[in-house]
């Protein structure tokens, strides 16, 4: 499935190309399209109202994108559906992976290229109510550059009742989170080590030129977070949901730069479609728990929606962790933003931050007598 990060390659690739050119010629398959004013008004033929209107901006919330046009009350509204995607200046006729030939959804001729999209759900949609839902979800948007960490905490915590699974998925609380993104970032809480990342430092991930796809798996999302998919949200401390909210966005930054850089996300991942967990080798269960019934992976024994059961050997970070992490809070940032960089081989930036941190460690350790005794008296012991 197309999720909020793939969406906002697509969109990013497709702004840059098309913008400020006038459309021409408009094809759309009506089987496939509908054409929606005004959430429940059909028309025929409205994809003709664009022809010869302007392209002034393409937008992505979520998985949503829409094409916005100069002078002109209407937008064009994609959503990508399972396996959506755009080819530009390609026939509009490709013949499929298995060899069955597949036709586009819509076919858009601008004055300089041809833009098809294909097995995706394309609508005509008024310019103003897109706008109005976009600037009341766009700091939701786990892709957003300008995420809103404690409206979406606050926004979680407001529906106690609800299970974690179907929460996290509802594109009404935080668009662009789809089912591998829910999945593995639910683990990440207590496997700091294995797939690095905060939300804090990796906002501008999500602002570089060179992007490709963003995709992000429900089921990551809660691995990484040591959350079991079955609880509700009333079960978790409010340290446990800003966790959860934390790793949906690292692993969503980790995801839109594999795909930008087409580099392989499965390196990445530990729970989503494995029969054994990546973090501690015990059988992965599977299960459609919550109202949507969407597949979930999860570690019986790693999301323990424990914010104690963190990696204790063979990692500096565990250690970190099991040591700080509960009394300060900087820490843990600090050293996230450090294994992100390591991970995707930004090495001259870990290596200046590395300092940063290790001052702010020993800091930290000459603060506690109980460390320090242990370590010989002396925070240079180490």
């Amino acid at each position: 499935m197309v999720e909020g990060p793939g969406c906002k390659v697509k969109g990013e690739n497709l702004n840059k190309r098309i913008c400020n050119q006038k459309l021409i010629k408009i094809q759309s398959d009506d089987s496939k399209n509908t054409n929606k004013l005004g959430g429940d008004k059909t028309f025929q033929n409205s994809f003709e109202s664009f022809v010869q209107s302007t392209v002034c901006e393409v937008r992505t919330l979520g998985k949503e994108l829409f094409i916005f046009f100069k002078e002109n009350a209407l937008c064009i509204r994609v959503h990508f559906l399972m396996d959506g995607y755009i080819r530009i200046n390609e026939a509009a006729n490709v013949v499929g992976l298995k060899g069955s030939s597949k036709s586009a959804v819509l076919v858009i001729y601008l004055a300089r290229d041809t833009v098809a999209i294909y097995n995706s759900h394309v609508d005509i949609r008024l310019y103003e109510d897109c706008l109005v839902r976009y600037n009341k979800l766009c700091q939701l948007d786990i892709c957003s550059p300008e995420f809103d960490f404690p409206c979406a905490n606050k926004l979680i915590s407001s529906r106690p009742g609800k299970m974690v699974c179907d929460v996290i998925m509802d594109q009404d609380v935080l668009p662009g989170v789809g089912n591998i993104i829910k999945n593995e970032a639910s683990c990440v809480v207590q496997a700091l080590h294995s797939v690095p990342g905060t939300g804090q430092g990796w906002e501008n991930c999500f602002e570089l030129s060179s992007s490709n796809n963003l995709e992000m798996p429900l089921s990551l999302a809660l691995f990484n977070s040591g959350i079991n998919p079955n609880s509700t949200i009333g079960e978790l401390t409010p340290d446990l949901v800003s966790r959860l909210v934390h790793r949906l966005r690292d692993f969503s930054a980790i995801f839109y730069k594999c795909r930008k850089q087409n580099k392989a996300l499965s390196q990445y991942m530990k729970i989503y479609k494995k029969q054994r967990c990546g973090e501690c080798g015990g059988r992965v269960t599977v299960c459609k728990p919550g109202e949507l019934k969407r597949v979930t992976y999860f570690c019986a024994s790693c999301q323990t929606n424990s914010v104690t059961n963190l990696p204790s050997t063979g990692s500096l970070l565990g250690f970190v962790a099991n040591s700080l992490v509960l009394q300060y809070k900087r820490t843990p940032n600090l050293l996230w933003m450090l294994a992100n960089m390591l991970v995707l081989g930004e090495l001259v930036r870990a290596n200046k931050l590395g300092w940063v941190v290790l001052d702010h460690l020993l800091e930290i350790i000459n603060d506690q007598p109980n460390m320090l005794a242990e370590l010989g008296g002396s925070a240079h012991a180490l």
